[in-house]
């Protein structure tokens, strides 16, 4: 096993790691998220409602990070800075100012706003909401007004009045475990673009499946991972927000997450649990090395070139084949405890030779990243954590 002192793969460290970088990149994104210029989110904002958030969240300490760390709230943040760098000028105002009004909405459930103000201008969004609040209220953005106040949401069309508070719309949120839920809305502007070959993006849909039988599929993923991955579990209170279903499917299993969206997971819904427990490790892994990716560089030609990828058929760049030896590392060590465990799953067909498959993936991966990567002091940290549980693994099944 590796003596890293950055456990970023498996928190053995009681999660002291991930616990540091998440508050890095929270503080990060809270800086970015109050200095945004008047031209970017446009003068009204700027002079009516910035100075209401501003004052709000230096009164309340922590109350920014609170907010921020939602993905439905720090998503559009993230996909703004992702516009602008690219060149999007108008798509990065756009993104602004539906971030700015995300951001007011949350603070208002939060009751951390100290008085009522008015979003100025038109509605950037067609509904109020927030997963943290369990909030779903559609509105006709060409003829609503809204308003902010502590503990809710004031909605006017056309004289007449909804105040939106916590819970309301709360079908639309099922819940799976202490700190997720399944998601049955989302607002990530970026859901379409897919860089999976075999996906046309992330449309939201229950598919076949009521939501009921996803939230027990996935309340059974969470319990195992809890049983054979305890200290993974614990990580996950820390991060892991919500599942936003993409449709059922008996042969494949696809799933995404986004840099952009931390705590953020689409899943499709398979029979076999087992593959479902493979696919919420497995997108959780991306978001702790997508954090990682916000504040460093990881690996010097962490982008370039490409390389073969274990588990995708296009050729991929080490930062890929980062993502899939981080995301599947933990699955085989799952595999390995269950085993010594001799839990009855380890009995049934297929068991061992996907255990195999995981294994043989993870060491091709591991192969390349031991020739070709060039890490930071950062990835150099979280590489060795990496080598040493796979080879680990390797020296026992190998």
């Amino acid at each position: 096993m590796s003596d890293s002192s950055f456990h970023l793969t498996l928190p053995t460290d009681g999660a002291r790691s991930t616990r540091a970088l998440y508050k890095r990149l929270l503080k990060k994104m809270a800086r970015d998220g109050l200095g945004m210029p008047a031209d970017l989110v446009g003068a009204e904002v700027a002079e009516e409602l910035l100075p209401a958030i501003r004052a709000a969240v230096e009164e309340r300490s922590g109350a920014l990070l609170r907010a921020i760390r939602r993905p439905h709230v720090h998503g559009l943040l993230n996909c703004m800075l992702r516009a602008l760098m690219e060149g999007q000028i108008d798509e990065g105002k756009r993104l602004a100012r539906d971030f700015q009004f995300q951001l007011a909405t949350d603070l208002a459930l939060d009751g951390v706003l100290q008085s009522e103000v008015a979003w100025p201008g038109a509605i950037p969004a067609d509904a109020v909401m927030s997963t943290a609040h369990r909030v779903y209220q559609p509105l006709d953005r060409a003829a609503a007004a809204v308003r902010f106040r502590p503990g809710a949401v004031l909605i006017d069309e056309g004289g007449v009045s909804t105040v939106v508070t916590a819970g309301q719309g709360g079908e639309r949120f099922v819940g799976v475990g202490p700190a997720q839920v399944l998601a049955l809305v989302d607002n990530n502007p970026i859901s379409d673009f897919e860089a999976h070959p075999d996906k046309e993006g992330n449309q939201l849909s229950c598919g076949d499946a009521e939501p009921e039988a996803w939230a027990t599929s996935l309340g059974e993923a969470l319990e195992r991972i809890a049983r054979y991955l305890p200290e993974l579990r614990n990580e996950m209170e820390l991060l892991l927000q919500q599942f936003i279903p993409v449709g059922t499917d008996d042969l494949a299993h696809l799933s995404a997450s986004y840099r952009e969206l931390i705590g953020h997971v689409y899943l499709t819904l398979h029979p076999r649990n087992m593959t479902m427990t493979e696919a919420v490790i497995h997108e959780y892994q991306h978001n702790k090395i997508n954090m990682l990716f916000h504040l460093d560089a990881v690996m010097e030609n962490a982008f370039h070139p490409l390389y073969p990828s274990p588990v995708r058929p296009d050729p991929r760049p080490l930062h890929g084949v980062l993502l899939a030896a981080h995301a599947f590392v933990p699955v085989a060590e799952l595999y390995h405890r269950m085993m010594e465990a001799g839990d009855e799953e380890c009995a049934k067909a297929g068991f061992d030779r996907r255990f195999r498959e995981v294994l043989a993936s993870n060491d091709e991966a591991v192969t390349v990243l031991r020739e070709h990567a060039r890490p930071t002091e950062a990835g150099r940290e979280v590489l060795d954590e990496l080598f040493g549980i796979h080879d680990g693994h390797m020296a026992k099944y190998g």
